[in-house]
């Protein structure tokens, strides 16, 4: 496995799959800066052709995360931003390996209705550990986040952590590349909560470029 300068680990204890699409809080609306400069903290900005230019806030109490757009509405009274996105995170109470920190656990995400499906997931994701943290998934994932992770992990190097042993699982002294694909799905996910026995997580590793 290759271990570039740059190695951030994106960690999901191996999770429940249910069918369907995940049901989704649409966001609407617009925050003002007021909020945005008393009750959260700027993380980075980052660009969808689709959408234009997307400033992230994390909450300062890390409960949530915002995306809106940069570009400022005047109401007359206090320019506000629209709102784009909103993730919502947990507390990490599973084992993990001492070296990984900065743990957010996904709890879900609400997203406006007007720009789903566009890759903001991805990015949000990405984004987040190219800042240094680790994200992780829910429990849970429906049909359309397996998507998701078996997407990232056709773009980046990813592995699957056996949390018995603390070791990635190999072959022949190496560890074996996750790359969407060459690891059958329900030794990943399982399809109903009575599984036992297979105490994975899935870790997926982006490099920068």
């Amino acid at each position: 496995m290759k271990t570039p300068g740059e190695m951030i680990e994106l960690v999901s204890e191996m999770p429940m799959v249910k069918p369907g699409e995940m049901p989704t809080d649409d966001l609407e609306g617009t925050v003002s800066e007021n909020t945005l400069e008393q009750d959260y903290t700027f993380m980075f900005s980052f660009t969808i052709t689709a959408i234009g230019k997307i400033d992230v806030y994390m909450e300062k109490n890390k409960e949530s995360a915002i995306g809106v757009s940069a570009s400022r509405i005047d109401n007359g009274y206090k320019f506000r931003h629209a709102q784009l996105f909103r993730v919502y995170f947990m507390p990490a109470r599973f084992k993990h390996p001492s070296a990984m920190t900065n743990i957010l656990q996904v709890k879900w995400v609400a997203t406006h209705s007007k720009f789903r499906r566009l890759g903001l997931a991805s990015s949000i994701y990405y984004m987040f550990a190219k800042q240094g943290f680790t994200v992780v998934s829910d429990y849970t994932q429906y049909e359309r986040a397996v998507d998701l992770w078996k997407s990232i992990s056709e773009e980046h190097h990813t592995a699957i952590l056996d949390v018995n042993s603390g070791k990635f699982l190999g072959k022949d002294g190496k560890v074996i590349e996750y790359d969407g694909h060459n690891i059958p799905d329900d030794q990943i996910w399982k399809a109903s909560p009575d599984v036992t026995g297979m105490n994975r997580l899935l870790v997926l590793v982006l490099t920068s470029d």
